[in-house]
Parts: structure tokens; sequence; C-alpha cells
């Protein structure tokens, strides 16, 4: 059986389509798809297939939907499994995946010289998309993120072919197709270098420099930034008129001083090539490798110069931090535990919890780490041993310590949660909030973000009533308070939203592809974006993005993508958490 994302949604069996039904059905199934091979609750479908607003048959509604889809692709495939089902899909089923595999094969190909294979590859992985990724679910937002990965794989997988057939040395064909891509991606450095490359080996000098300008002008205009190093040597080289730039084994050419320089300077935004081993490349002053990190690691950065000063081994998929005077705090989703990172010491101790920890707050001489289950650990931060565990509804989205009491927003079931920091007891504060995401303590409020209602909430911590209301007409996320103000992620506008907390005044600042963890220091505000595998530093007193730490995107044993997870700072230094799926 075949599962189709790549294009409008279908499923094959033996090459003739299957009725998966339409409407909810067909959704349902998208759903478990995206899902595959993990059990999904069902008050999860039900959230995402009516949006908050299932009828009170929705359970039995669901169920009936099951019973067809069994019929249609196979009841061995839907299972129940406590309380949710679950949808069981082999990889080589999925175009998505087939499609993933073949260009991460043309991309090491590519890397060992092969262009031909490599071009062969990429065509192929190309082939596999019949238009926009789940078309049929373009507007539903259970579907953003895996249209969003299987766009940027398309991207990637173009921008790998071009660097292909430019080795070939068909730069005059792929003039057009490499236009087109840089009139989509104005911001986007790869393709820009590729298409100055292509015109200058035509000839074309003038209109290389041209576009160089184009793309300056572009990137100045919209995030207020230059070129990376890299594509300001590259224009450089174009002016010199370097007869490297010529070659079409760049890549592969004899290892000589200046034909190193300028391999790096036209294929910098590609993987590199004779690094052997799980790594991350950060770069701080663009195109300047600074630091090889391996992915399940914590890597504190130097916010003076970008560079990273440590590495800390973490747990699993390190998910949030938290700092506090003596420690680095990880919560490590996939192994069930919480790392403890004495400062200036390269030993790291871990504390199973039991449950899968996604946030952290520090309070007194507590950690306390939230799992989406309901559990909220207690964690004595002079010990590292669990002193209490608390069980509650499941659903915690994020955790905020004040100076009486931890505060915890329960997406699921629409609440602010009051956990008493003496007695370990947990009180409903706040009812009937919109799917609220995030939550901060500062200027005498605990701020909530709504991102169902597009809103932010200031409440009064001691009568828990809604004090403020700031309606945004965007979709804030995460929060953080320092620095005199509020800030909040919107990974849907890629913003982050600057608020002042007495005026209400907002600041838009345009950062990179979807803000998903922020950190508040002294004189500096950090972003972590997990689509473009960024690292983002702004002005806290200013608003103004001073610097983009960019990361690879590649552990290159599994070929499993790598990317940032949580971020987290003491007001001076930062730390980043480093995952790898």
């Amino acid at each position: 059986m075949e599962f189709r994302l790549l294009g409008p949604f279908e499923v094959l069996e033996q090459g003739r389509e299957v009725d998966v039904g339409g409407g909810r059905q067909q959704a349902l199934l998208a759903l478990l798809l995206l899902r595959r091979n993990e059990v999904v609750p069902i008050d999860e479908l039900i959230e995402q297939l009516w949006d908050g607003a299932a009828p009170a048959s929705a359970r039995q509604v669901v169920h009936n939907y099951v019973l067809r889809l069994r019929k249609a692709v196979g009841a061995d495939r839907v299972e129940t499994q406590a309380g949710g089902y679950r949808l069981r899909v082999a990889p080589a089923e999925v175009d998505g995946e087939r499609a993933r595999l073949l260009v991460a094969e043309g991309r090491a190909a590519l890397e060992h010289g092969d262009a031909a294979r490599g071009e062969r590859l990429l065509t192929d992985a190309l082939e596999l998309w019949r238009g926009d990724p789940l078309g049929d679910f373009r507007y539903a937002e259970f579907a953003q993120a895996e249209i969003t990965s299987l766009e940027e794989r398309r991207l990637e997988a173009l921008e790998a072919l071009a660097e292909a057939r430019l080795a070939l040395g068909k730069h005059r064909e792929m003039i057009a197709d490499l236009r087109r891509l840089v009139s989509d991606n104005p911001l986007r450095e790869r393709p820009r270098a590729q298409l100055m490359l292509a015109l200058y080996r035509a000839g074309r000098q003038a209109d290389a420099l041209a576009v160089y300008r184009e793309g300056r002008q572009a990137l100045l205009d919209e995030v207020g930034l230059e070129p990376s190093q890299s594509l300001q040597e590259l224009e450089r080289a174009i002016l010199n008129q370097d007869p490297e730039l010529g070659r079409t084994d760049l890549r592969t050419s004899a290892p000589s001083r200046r034909r190193r320089r300028i391999a790096l300077i036209v294929f910098a935004l590609s993987a590199a090539a004779a690094i052997a081993g799980a790594i991350l490349l950060l770069t701080g002053s663009p195109g300047r490798a600074l630091s090889q990190v391996p992915p399940n690691s914590v890597v504190q950065v130097d916010p003076a110069s970008g560079r990273a000063r440590r590495v800390y081994k973490a747990g699993v998929t390190p998910v949030a931090l938290n700092v506090t005077r003596n420690a680095i705090w990880v919560a490590n989703f996939d192994d069930k535990t919480v790392s403890r990172i004495p400062r200036g010491h390269a030993s790291t101790t871990a504390v199973g919890i039991g449950s899968t920890p996604t946030g952290l707050a520090h309070a007194g001489d507590a950690i306390w780490a939230i799992s989406s289950f309901g559990q909220i650990d207690r964690v004595d931060t002079a010990t590292g041993e669990v002193a209490a565990v608390i069980h509650t509804a499941p659903g915690l989205s994020a955790a905020a310590a004040g100076s009486q009491a931890v505060w915890i927003t329960n997406k699921d079931a629409g609440t602010l949660l009051r956990l008493n920091r003496r007695t370990n007891s947990v009180a409903t504060a706040v009812r009937s909030l919109r799917d609220p995401s995030g939550v901060a303590v500062g200027a005498g409020y605990v701020w909530v973000a709504e991102a169902g209602a597009r809103r932010i909430d200031g409440i009064d911590p001691r009568s828990g009533r809604i004090a403020i209301r700031s309606a945004l007409r965007l979709t804030p996320d995460q929060l953080a308070f320092g620095a005199g103000a509020l800030w909040a992620t919107d990974p849907v506008d890629d913003l982050v939203i600057r608020i002042d907390p007495s005026s209400l005044r907002r600041q838009l600042i345009s950062v990179g592809r979807h803000p998903a963890a922020i950190a508040v220091g002294h004189h500096w505000t950090w972003i972590v974006n997990d689509l473009d595998h960024s690292l983002y530093e702004i002005d806290a007193a200013t608003g103004v993005v001073t610097r983009k730490i960019v990361l690879s995107v590649r552990d290159r044993v599994s070929r499993n993508p790598i990317t940032p997870g949580g971020v987290a700072t003491d007001g001076d230094d930062v730390w980043i958490s480093v995952q790898s799926y």
C-alpha cells in the first residue's frame, strides 16, 4: 500500500486508488498518518477534527470513522491502544519518506564527488512531488508543520539538484530554473549563490553582480542584515574574475589553499563534505565555522562573539533548559530524565522522572518538570533527586515560577494552574482559556498566551482574575519576561512580539522560520527557530536583530535532521540544547 502526501492526499493499493472517504474521515486518516506508528489520543483527534467545537457524539463518530477506515486500508493497520488509535505504516509506504531517503542519498553522492549519480537520485526524489504537499489540508492546523517540513525538503532537493548540475557543467540550462527559485525565495542565499555562479560561467558577469545587489537589498529591507560573508566573498571573486570560479569540480578539486577558499565560497551553504560522525555546525560571523557539536548536547554560547564556549552531554532529545546559580538543567523528552550539569564541569547527572518532560521552571530550591501527560516532578536543586510527584490532568504545556507559586498552562483543559510551592498542592486559577500555550511572570502579573484567541492575558496572581486582555491578531505561543518587557513568539507569522507591559504598545520583530523557544537576559533576547535551525540575538532594549547563528541540519551518520531544542540564559551567557530526530 502507498500513502501519498506529496500532492493531493491519496492511498493506493497495487497502483489503484483506495476510497478512504472524504471530509473528516479522510482528515482522520491523514492525522493518524502524520503521527504514524504512535498512539494518538482520541481527545486530541476530536480537538483537531472539530477545531474545538466538537458535538457530544464526537467519540462515537470517530469510532465509526475508524471502522470504515479499517475496511478501506486493512483491519490490522488501525489499532486501538490505550484511549487512542495507532496507524501502522512502514516507511517505504509513504512517498514523503521515500523522497527523504532519495534526497539524502543524492546529497551523499554529491559529497563523494559523484555528481551524475546525485543528479539521478535527486531527480527521482523531485518526481515524487505531484503538487503542493497535503494539498487537501492546506488550511488544516494539524497539517501545517508537516506541510512546512515537506516544502523545506523539496527546496533542499532543488538546491542540491542545482549543485549537481552545476558540477556537471550545465550552468546555462540552470539559469532559468535558478531565477525562479531565487524569485520564490529571495532571502535564501544558497540558490542566489548558485545563480550568480551559473551566470558568471555563462559569461554574464554583470548579471551575476546584479543578482548579488538585488539579494543584498532584499536582506536589508526585510531583516536589516547584510549578506553572509560567503556570499560577499563570492561577489569579490566574481569582481576579480577568479579563475577558480570556472571549475566544475570545486567540491573535489586538489586541496590548495586558494581552491579550498573558493570551494567554501561557492558551497558554504551546503553540508560540509569532509566531516565524519554526527555533528552540528554553528556559524556566528556568517560563514565562519565556530564549533562542531554532537546531537543530544547543551552548548554554552558566548554572546559577545557568538562562539560555542563549552559543550555538555545531555539526555536523548533535550527539549527545554533552565539555568540556576550552580547548574544547567535539561528536560530530556525521549529518555524521560532531567539532566543536571554543574557549571564549569563536564560531568552530567540525570534523574529519571517516569514521564516525558516538556518544560522546566525554577523556584527557590526546586526545579519543576512538567509533562504533557499531566505529571509534575519537583526536583531538589541541591541533591538532584525527585522530592515530590504531583499528578494532574493531561495537557500541560508551559510553566513559569512566581514568588509564591508555579504557574502552569493546560492546553487540553484550557486552564491556568497554580501550584503552591510550599504545599505542592495544585488548584485551577483560571478557566475557559482558548489554547493557552505559554506563560510568564513579570510586572505584577501572570501572563498567558491564548493562541486560540490570538491574545495575551495579564492575570492578577492574588485574585486569579484577568486584569489585562491584549488582542494581537497574531498567534502568541511561548512567553518570557525580561528587560522590562513581555516577549512572545509567533511561530505562525515567524515573529517575535515585544510588549510594553504598562502601555501594551507592541513591536513586531521578524526572525527565522518557526520561533520555538525564547529566553531574555540583561541585554539580549535569544530566539531558537526549529525549522531553519537558527539562533537569533535581539537587542533587548531596542528590539533590533543583532546576530543570527545558523546551525547545520543533518546528522552525518543517521542522516536525520539536527535541530536546536531549547534556550536559556542567566542574563549574561546563553545555552541551547541540540537534538537529533
